[in-house]
């Protein structure tokens, strides 16, 4: 079940990150056209151009790997249950975090203590 449950954190983490590393590869794309227009209106050196084309390419970059990691993300989860998932059942929901009420610690080890068998056979002897 663990395992399981680490599968699907790991999904859902991906996912996030890939929609970061998708917006970061927008907002690269949008420098580029920026500097593209300021160099050809004489405001820019192309050099900028450039740099705005290599901070493009590596956040291209960025975004296969994330893509590549929710794939295997995806695998992991598939190998942890047993089955294949297809694509369109690919819709997962965040966890919603849950609270359990527990007896002060004090109680919980009493009860422990009282329930080992070892330690009940060596009251008897």
């Amino acid at each position: 079940v663990h395992r399981t449950v680490e599968a699907y954190e790991s999904i859902l983490i991906a996912t996030r990150r890939v929609e970061v590393c998708r917006h970061d590869a927008e907002t690269a794309q949008a420098v580029l056209d920026s500097s593209r227009n300021r160099v050809e209106a004489g405001l820019a050196v192309d050099a900028d151009r450039l740099r705005a084309a290599a901070n493009l390419a590596e956040r291209q970059q960025t975004l296969i790997t994330a893509d590549g990691d929710l794939e295997i993300a995806w695998a992991e989860l598939e190998a942890a249950i047993g089955q294949a998932i297809a694509p369109e059942q690919r819709n997962l929901q965040p966890m919603e975090e849950r609270h359990f009420d527990l007896a002060p610690l004090a109680d919980m080890v009493a009860v422990a203590l009282k329930a080992r068998p070892d330690r009940s056979s060596l009251m008897k002897q």
